[in-house]
């Protein structure tokens, strides 16, 4: 599904009609490719993120509402973000290639090109809180980092990304089985090992690539995407765990 298909909608609708046309009309999910099993339902609306300039306002729209953002705010906002790209990190991360079509294939390569990184991928902790399952991080780094790999193309993915960060650290920390389950799977993959029944983790990366190959700055992040890093990255600062986001370079 892509953005002119949900954009159908408003095609043939008069001026001021157009909002009420995406927040009438509904995307489905169906687990079967029949159409018979319905998964769920939304409002078209809410698959839509997008940024407009209103004479002096910034007017953003995310998850089917409308948010202003002054200047005064989006400068803020802007050098907190700045700063915390600008933190150096101990964790460095291969290129990602031409011949790695997805997160699953980069992830594996990473592992396998650097045996300190332990592939967590698809590997979901099942809780009594989470039942259908977490990923505690893609990466385990070497000195416990939870890394967290996006390859985005939209403010939706980054912000997924930023807010799984912070449901794996509480989990990690807060949930006795969720932590009994992880250390389990450390163990038990090739780059594995043994973290001891205390381990807590401390610090947090998110290794973003961007789709158009461009490097991650204040300009190339979208707004809200930034808003979502620094409402992690002050979620996981009040816990004592340190942030880092990491730039995956394109070749």
């Amino acid at each position: 599904m892509d953005l002119p298909t949900i954009l159908a909608h408003t095609n043939e609708t008069f001026d001021g009609e157009r909002w009420n046309g995406l927040r009438n009309g509904t995307v489905t999910l169906f687990a079967d490719t029949r159409g018979t099993e319905e998964m769920a339902s939304t409002r078209a609306s809410r698959w839509l993120t997008a940024e407009v300039a209103v004479g002096s306002s910034h007017l953003l729209l995310h998850e089917d509402e409308w948010y202003e953002i002054g200047d005064r705010h989006r400068d803020f906002l802007r050098q907190e973000i700045a700063e915390i790209l600008g933190r150096p990190s101990d964790i460095a991360l291969p290129p990602w290639t031409k011949d790695l079509e997805d997160e699953d294939a980069y992830n594996r390569a990473a592992a396998r090109r650097d045996h300190s990184l332990v592939l967590l991928d698809k590997k979901l902790l099942r809780t009594t809180q989470h039942r259908r399952g977490i990923e505690a991080c893609d990466l385990l780094g070497p000195g416990g980092e939870l890394i967290h790999v996006k390859r985005a193309k939209g403010s939706s993915q980054l912000s997924h990304l930023f807010t799984q960060g912070i449901v794996s650290y509480e989990a990690l920390r807060y949930q006795q089985d969720a932590r009994t389950r992880f250390l389990d799977a450390v163990r038990r993959q090739p780059n594995g090992r043994d973290l001891g029944q205390d381990f807590r983790p401390t610090k947090v990366v998110y290794a973003i690539a961007l789709r158009t190959g461009r490097t991650v700055t204040v300009n190339s992040l979208f707004t809200f995407a930034q808003v979502a890093l620094y409402q992690a990255m002050k979620a996981l600062r009040n816990e004592g765990v340190e942030v880092n986001v990491i730039a995956i370079p394109p070749i």
